[in-house]
C-alpha cells in the first residue's frame, strides 16, 4: 500500500522538478473542484515508441501499391523520424506541408521534400484574406502524433510523382488515397495485431501511470476512461500497462467508474447519439459481469455526465488532440482540460541544453537596439543640421555653415560604421537562431515558436488546454487539492519593465 503522506511530501517539492517533470498553466484551475477526471488512452494514458510511426508508414505504402496499384519502388521508402511534426498542416492540393504562425503566417514550406523560399512562399500563401481551416476539404491539421506517417508519406509520394511524373496540379486524389490506406490498416486489424503480437515493442511501460492514477483515487477523485480505439485493443494495451502493477488494483478495469470505447470524438462531443452498454468485444470475446456493467461503446457527453452525477468544471479531462479531446470538451461541455504532449519532454530538455546559447542571443539582441538607437540619434542630428541650413541660411556664415557639413561628414562616417556593425550583429543573430531551431528540428525547428511568433500549435495549446504537460504521470509530484495559477499576463508595454509593474 502506497502511503497517502508520500504524494504530499513528493507534491511539496516542485522547485525540485526538472522543467520536463513540471505542469504548465494556462488557466487557473482549482483541482479541488474537481470530483470527476476523464481519461483519453492512446498517446495519454498509453505512451508509444516511435517506431510504431514506422510501421504504421510502411502498412499504408503497402496498401498503396496493392489497393492503388502505385509503383512497388515505394516499397523502399525510408521513414524519417522527425520528417513531419505536430502542428503542421496538409495542404492537399498544392502537395506541401506547412508550418503556420499564431497569425497564420507560413513560415516553412515544404513541397514534397523540397523547402520553398521565402518568394516560393509568399506567391502561394500570402493572400489577403487566405483561411485555413482543419474542416476545409483543402486543408488537413496534423493535430495528434497517429497523423505523422500519413503526412510524412504524402510528402515523399509527391516528390516521388513529381520525378517519375512530372508535377500535378492538384494532390487531392493523393492525400484521399493515403487517408484510404491508413484507415485500412487500422480497421483490418493489421497494425494493432502487430502492436499486440509485439506490445512490450510498442508500449512504453511506466511504473508511474498506476501510481498516478491511484493518486487521483486517494484524493477522492472518480475516474472514467474515455478512448476512440475499440474494446479489445483497449483491453489489451491497459491489461499490459495497469493490471496487477498495484495490490489494490487486479484489473486495468478497477481504476474507471465508467468505461467508454469507439467514442468517436471529437462527434462525442457534438452529436446526441445512442450509448450502447456492451457485454461481447470486437472479437467476439464475453466480457466478464462484473466489468461489462460499466463498459459503453459510443453516444454523447450529456450521458456520461448523467451517469457519474457531475457536469462543467467538476470534470477534468485528460487527452493529447488539439481537436478531438482538448478544444471540443472545453467549448462544448465546459469540461476543465489537461493536454498531454509527449514532445514536450524533448523541447524542454533542448531549452535546458541553450541556457547559453539563449543568453548569448539575449545579450546579442541587446546590442542590437542599442545599434538601432544609436542610429537614430545620428539620423535626426544629420536631419536637423541639414533641416537648419535650409531654413536658417539667411542667418547662418560661410564658417558656420562649413562647420555643419563637417558635424553632417562626421556623422555620415560614424552612421556607416554603425550600419556595418548592425548588419554583422543581425546576421549573428540570424545564424545563432538558426543554429539554435536546428537543434529542435532541424526542418521545422521548434514545436510551439514559428521563428519569433508562438506557432499555430502553441497558440492552441495556450488557448485550449487549462494546463499541459509531457506526461499525465508528472501529476504524480502534485497534490490532489493543487490550485494551478497563471503567472501574471503582460502586454506589449509591460515587458519593457516587468519590475516597474
Amino acid at each position: 500500500m502506497i502511503q497517502r503522506y508520500e504524494y504530499v511530501k513528493r507534491a511539496a517539492q516542485e522547485s525540485e522538478l526538472k522543467p520536463w517533470q513540471r505542469v504548465y498553466t494556462n488557466r487557473n484551475l482549482k483541482l479541488d473542484t474537481v470530483t470527476h477526471m476523464g481519461f483519453d488512452m492512446d498517446h495519454t494514458l498509453a505512451v508509444y515508441h516511435e517506431k510504431l510511426e514506422k510501421l504504421a508508414f510502411d502498412l499504408s505504402i503497402k496498401e498503396l501499391v496493392s489497393k492503388f496499384g502505385y509503383d512497388q519502388k515505394i516499397l523502399d521508402f525510408e521513414y524519417e523520424y522527425g520528417g513531419v511534426i505536430r502542428g503542421l498542416v496538409v495542404d492537399k492540393v498544392r502537395g506541401n506541408v506547412i508550418k503556420l504562425d499564431t497569425h497564420k503566417y507560413v513560415e516553412i514550406a515544404y513541397h514534397g521534400e523540397k523547402r520553398l523560399t521565402r518568394d516560393e512562399r509568399k506567391v502561394i500563401y500570402a493572400k489577403p484574406g487566405e483561411s485555413y481551416r482543419p474542416d476545409g476539404d483543402e486543408y488537413r491539421y496534423l493535430d495528434t502524433l497517429f497523423c505523422l506517417p500519413e503526412a510524412y508519406l504524402f510528402l515523399r509520394m509527391v516528390s516521388f510523382i513529381d520525378e517519375t511524373e512530372g508535377q500535378r496540379e492538384d494532390y487531392t486524389q493523393l492525400a484521399s488515397e493515403i487517408r484510404t490506406s491508413i484507415d485500412t490498416i487500422h480497421r483490418n486489424g493489421s497494425l494493432k495485431k502487430e502492436i499486440a503480437d509485439n506490445i512490450n515493442s510498442y508500449v512504453n511501460k511506466s511504473a508511474q501511470l498506476a501510481k498516478t492514477l491511484h493518486h487521483f483515487i486517494q484524493g477522492g477523485k472518480k475516474l472514467f476512461l474515455l478512448t476512440n480505439s475499440e474494446y479489445y485493443f483497449t483491453d489489451l494495451v491497459l491489461t499490459h500497462l495497469l493490471s496487477n502493477e498495484l495490490s489494490e488494483y487486479t484489473r486495468w478495469q478497477d481504476y474507471f467508474e465508467i468505461i467508454v470505447v469507439s467514442s468517436r470524438k471529437p462527434g462525442f462531443f457534438l452529436k446526441d447519439t445512442e450509448m450502447e452498454s456492451i457485454k461481447v468485444d470486437e472479437l467476439g470475446v464475453k466480457i466478464s459481469k462484473d466489468v461489462s456493467y460499466k463498459v459503453f461503446r459510443g453516444g454523447y457527453y450529456a450521458k456520461i455526465e448523467e451517469l457519474i452525477g457531475s457536469s462543467g468544471e467538476n470534470i477534468m479531462y485528460f487527452g493529447d488532440h488539439t481537436f478531438g479531446d482538448i478544444l471540443k470538451s472545453k467549448q462544448t461541455c465546459g469540461w476543465r482540460t489537461a493536454m498531454i504532449i509527449e514532445e514536450l519532454e524533448k523541447e524542454l530538455k533542448t531549452i535546458d541544453s541553450h541556457k547559453d546559447k539563449n543568453a548569448k542571443l539575449s545579450g546579442m539582441r541587446g546590442e542590437l537596439y542599442d545599434l538601432q538607437e544609436e542610429l537614430h540619434l545620428y539620423e535626426e542630428k544629420i536631419h536637423s543640421l541639414r533641416d537648419r541650413k535650409i531654413d536658417c541660411f539667411d542667418d547662418l556664415t560661410k564658417k558656420e555653415l562649413e562647420n555643419m557639413d563637417i558635424k553632417i561628414s562626421e556623422s555620415q562616417c560614424i552612421l556607416s560604421q554603425l550600419e556595418i556593425q548592425l548588419s554583422e550583429t543581425v546576421w549573428k543573430i540570424k545564424s545563432l537562431e538558426e543554429e539554435l531551431l536546428e537543434d529542435y528540428n532541424p526542418k521545422w525547428g521548434c514545436l510551439f515558436k514559428s521563428s519569433r511568433r508562438k506557432s499555430r500549435l502553441g497558440d492552441q495549446v495556450e488557448d485550449f488546454a487549462c494546463v499541459y504537460t509531457s506526461s499525465i504521470t508528472n501529476f504524480y509530484y502534485y497534490p490532489t487539492t493543487k490550485y494551478y495559477r497563471i503567472s501574471r499576463d503582460l502586454m506589449a508595454h509591460e515587458r519593457y519593465d516587468s519590475n516597474s509593474y
